[in-house]
């Protein structure tokens, strides 16, 4: 993975913006998908950051303020508690 598909660079390297990562982001989205049984229906998120992050962003982006949004949440340890 030092030189994925032939782009001269790393995985970690890759810009969003480029060919390679667009295919990987929505390659990895379609296997996660079909091995979790994700219906179409739903949207699969990608994101960078440490578990603060993560559940800030979720809080903050996908329900917002509007108090008649709601999202669906798997407790996974003692910090999604």
């Amino acid at each position: 993975m030092y030189n994925y598909r032939g782009s001269g660079q790393s995985v970690m390297e890759l810009s969003h913006r480029q060919d390679e990562f667009r295919y990987l982001s929505q390659m990895t989205k379609n296997e996660l998908r079909k091995f979790l049984k994700v219906p179409d229906n739903y949207r699969i998120l990608l994101q960078q950051g440490g578990a603060t992050l993560q559940y800030t962003a979720v809080v903050k982006n996908l329900i917002g303020l509007k108090p008649a949004r709601i999202a669906n949440l798997m407790v996974t340890g003692m910090w999604s508690n």
